[in-house]
């Protein structure tokens, strides 16, 4: 508020200019504080004044948009269509949204989303509820590969051992194999609960078509005995591929990595069909 003294008509005129000096300084202490918050050579607006803003921007604490109807806010650079916008009901329209808050404690929450392309996710992802692929067009894709072996696949001193921490299913080429030592499977990166179909694509070419199964106390497959449980296979059993000699029989393992107890890790063996070892 500006509070100026008026002069009085029976005042005397040589108290004149001292009112008046006195009222310009008043208006001119308004004006510099006002322009402190409003600069008309940057058009930009502080009102707090604790940040160093651009030209033709405006820094705030806090900002109400009290429209009752169509747009509130729009952003449209040079003046052209618009990027972005929100309208009174609180739909905001944007073209894309970048969320970079680190740690669980800054994960955004959304209470619906409908995704109408495609959806990529970069890392773990975790369903809490139902899954739903009902949908007229639902349909479900798994990762495949062949693995073409070679004898430093196999054995306890294998020098490239078969990391399988990025697979699903597994079609294993034996026919360049020698050896009898099984595939030396690096289970370093396998996530707990994580399936595997293992599915023999082809015979050993003089070895055997087998898998390596660890050292003692630190096995790698387990099997279900209804009257017992899991059962560890022995280190000194390693499991195998046994397809009879027609070319239609199929040799398979359906695994799946999970704790049987005590923190022991295990490939349990769910399904399988000419195999041994695994039973």
């Amino acid at each position: 508020m500006i509070t100026l003294t008026p002069i009085d008509p029976n005042d005397a005129i040589a108290n004149g200019p001292a009112v008046l000096n006195q009222n310009f300084d008043t208006i001119k202490t308004h004006i510099d504080d006002l322009e402190n918050l409003l600069s008309p050579v940057n058009n930009s607006l502080r009102l707090t004044s604790l940040a160093t803003i651009p030209a033709n921007s405006i820094e705030a604490a806090t900002m109400t948009l009290t429209g009752t109807s169509g747009l509130v806010l729009t952003v449209s650079p040079n003046a052209g269509p618009a990027v972005a916008s929100l309208d009174s009901a609180g739909v905001m329209t944007v073209f894309k949204l970048v969320a970079t808050g680190p740690g669980a404690a800054n994960k955004s929450i959304l209470q619906q989303v409908e995704v109408q392309g495609q959806a990529d996710f970069g890392a773990v992802v975790n369903f809490l509820d139902l899954v739903n692929l009902t949908g007229p067009n639902a349909r479900l894709a798994s990762k495949y590969r062949t693995l073409a072996l070679v004898n430093g696949n196999m054995g306890n001193a294998a020098s490239n051992p078969v990391d399988i921490s990025k697979d699903n299913i597994l079609f294993l080429d034996y026919s360049a194999v020698s050896v009898t030592s099984g595939i030396n499977l690096n289970l370093a990166g396998v996530a707990d609960g994580q399936e595997f179909l293992f599915i023999l694509l082809r015979n050993a070419a003089s070895g055997t078509s087998a898998l390596y199964n660890g050292t003692t106390g630190n096995e790698i497959f387990a099997y279900v005995d209804p009257a017992s449980g899991f059962v560890t296979v022995s280190s000194l059993v390693e499991p195998q591929f046994t397809p009879a000699p027609s070319p239609n029989e199929l040799s398979f393992m359906k695994l799946k990595y999970m704790n049987i107890g005590g923190g022991n890790f295990r490939l349990v063996v769910l399904d399988q069909k000419q195999t041994n070892g695994v039973v």
